[in-house]
């Protein structure tokens, strides 16, 4: 699903590189969540859209595995290679699962909180932002992080942007396979992540 261009340029990715340790762990929380989540929900509970996902080394993961385990993977990633350029551990890969949900903030510092996007291929990135009925998706994080990982390549760190850049610019599309509504982010409208690491670096975030 792509939108509307504007004259824009991506920012180059940055590439992550995870080695099959890295991947084997991250596989583990995203089985120890796909549990939980389905504890929470019951039977009923039938994981993400896409199909299944054969991982080098690591194995065939099933569609309830599928999305959290890219997911988990583009938050790893942005926190390894954030933390190695500000030279120590300014965000933490938490993988505490809430029942109420973490209302979009998957990390934080400095005052500046992160919600982390990773889609599975090349693309618009989407976050839902309308329910199927119509209820509104928290969104409490201050900016925006893009990834694309297919499970098996290094992953891209593809950008950043602030949350308010994103709702005001970024339109509201409807799902081609399900009832809700995402908005569409285009990785021309991201700016390079390097600049949110200057800001991290000046030790505070201005929304």
């Amino acid at each position: 699903m792509d939108c509307e261009g504007r004259g824009k340029v991506a920012p180059r990715p940055i590439t992550v590189k995870l080695t099959r340790g890295e991947k084997i762990g991250i596989l583990i929380d995203a089985r120890r969540i796909a549990a939980r989540r389905g504890e929470w929900h019951g039977e009923g509970w039938k994981g993400g859209l896409a199909g299944e996902l054969v991982v080098r080394g690591v194995g065939l993961l099933g569609r309830q595995l599928r999305p959290i385990y890219l997911g988990l993977g583009g938050e790893y990633s942005t926190a390894k290679i954030v933390n190695r350029r500000i030279g120590h551990n300014v965000f933490i890969y938490d993988t505490t699962l809430y029942a109420d949900g973490d209302g979009g903030i998957d990390m934080h510092a400095y005052g500046m909180s992160v919600q982390i996007k990773t889609r599975g291929r090349d693309g618009d990135s989407l976050i839902r932002r309308l329910t199927a009925k119509k209820s509104f998706v928290p969104m409490e994080s201050t900016v925006a992080v893009f990834c694309e990982w297919n499970g098996n390549d290094p992953v891209k760190i593809l950008g950043w942007h602030t949350m308010a850049h994103i709702m005001e610019l970024c339109p509201l599309q409807k799902s081609p396979v399900a009832d809700h509504w995402n908005l569409c982010v285009r990785d021309s409208e991201l700016q390079p992540i390097g600049s949110m690491i200057t800001e991290l670096r000046a030790g505070h975030h201005e929304p």
